[in-house]
């Protein structure tokens, strides 16, 4: 397992090449995330910084998906829907108005009168 150090350093690293690809100075950066130059060269050169220092030049930089693997309490599927994912269902069911439902009923399930429904089942007697 990688020590926190070496992870700070990695994702500091991850910055500066987006901010050199984005084709940005860092006091460019710095400016439009309103930091201090020295807050971002800290950042880039793999000390601590705040988080709140993190999501400000991610969101200048178009990155905050790197958040998108977090799952603050109680924001994620339930067991539920973890198990209907797995059986390739939609995690939750979907909902289908009145109309939708009788005519997807129709497509399905052709409609006969009553006497030919009673004829088929005294057959299956």
């Amino acid at each position: 397992m990688a020590r926190i150090n070496e992870v700070i350093e990695s994702v500091g690293e991850q910055v500066r090449q987006l901010r050199i690809a984005a084709d940005m100075s860092q006091v460019d950066l710095a400016e439009r995330a309103n930091l201090g130059i020295a807050t971002l060269r800290r950042l880039e050169t793999g000390h601590d910084v705040s988080l709140s220092t993190l999501v400000a030049v991610l969101r200048v930089l178009n990155r905050l998906e790197w958040f998108d693997g977090l799952d603050p309490i109680g924001t994620g599927p339930t067991p539920m829907e973890l198990l209907r994912l797995r059986k390739g269902l939609p995690a939750r069911p979907q909902r289908v108005s009145r109309k939708g439902l009788k005519a997807r009923n129709e497509r399905h399930v052709p409609q006969k009168p009553l006497g030919e429904r009673e004829d088929q089942l005294g057959e299956l007697r």
